[in-house]
């Protein structure tokens, strides 16, 4: 029995994280298992292999099924860890871990961010590694925000007002060559703001004050077309988004 507290508190976190990293190697096995009923018509258990995992608990070496399609003569194998861990930058690390590794990457560098990881993990964690997750989830966020999606955003709320904004200015143009004459020494810039803002308690007929509200999304443009042009895009664009 442990003569203090502090030796008692380590005790204590080491056989939780002992039973956590039992439990974990559990519960993919049910997961395992589910996949293989759900997938039954398809697909066909082969074989047992091990890969390591580090996760919240630990370094953990799970057993992961091998399986193939049902029909092929030629290949169709692969690991269940596969299909049950994407989409994960690393081999290694855990969705959880690779989450708490772009937090850490957020806020410090590679190194110190690793160091981090050592701290929580009480496992070495490469600066590689965490340099692979944010190149990995980076490039998917990338991907998404390209398509329209925006992750910090579950879907589109409604607002009660939508204000715009445009400003523009001239800009003196650079040439490398003194200026001909007729060719132009400054051309026009706009920017454009979209505030959507949510007044609560407001209904119909009500007067909405229009500097006052939640602001609940924002939304930027800039443009070097001229200015009716400019104002067409970005009307169109208020009634696209806020139709």
């Amino acid at each position: 029995m442990p003569q203090d507290v502090k030796a008692l508190e380590e005790r204590i976190m080491e056989r939780v994280r002992e039973s956590g990293r039992e439990f974990y190697a559990l519960c993919f096995g049910a997961l395992q298992q589910r996949w293989l009923q759900e997938h039954r018509k398809d697909h066909i258990a082969v074989r047992w292999r091990t890969i390591d995992q580090l996760t919240p608990f630990g370094l953990i070496r799970l057993p992961v099924r091998v399986v193939r399609e049902r029909g092929k003569e030629k290949g169709g194998y692969f690991t269940l860890s596969k299909a049950l861990l994407k989409p994960k930058a690393t081999r290694l690390l855990s969705p959880w871990v690779e989450k708490r590794a772009l937090e850490a990457a957020s806020c410090l560098n590679y190194r110190p961010a690793a160091a981090e990881l050592l701290r929580w993990l009480q496992v070495r964690v490469s600066a590689w590694l965490i340099w692979k997750c944010v190149q990995f989830h980076g490039a998917r966020l990338c991907e998404q925000l390209e398509r329209g999606w925006w992750p910090d955003r579950a879907q589109a709320r409604r607002v009660n007002v939508v204000v715009t904004e445009i400003d523009s200015t001239y800009l003196k143009a650079q040439h490398r060559r003194p200026v001909a004459k007729g060719r132009y020494r400054h051309f026009p810039i706009h920017l454009g703001l979209h505030q959507a803002r949510l007044h609560f308690g407001a209904s119909g007929g009500q007067a909405l004050d229009l500097e006052h509200g939640a602001v609940v999304d924002l939304r930027t443009a800039a443009g070097l077309a001229a200015d009716a042009s400019f104002c067409a895009r970005l009307s169109r664009g208020a009634l696209e988004r806020w139709r």
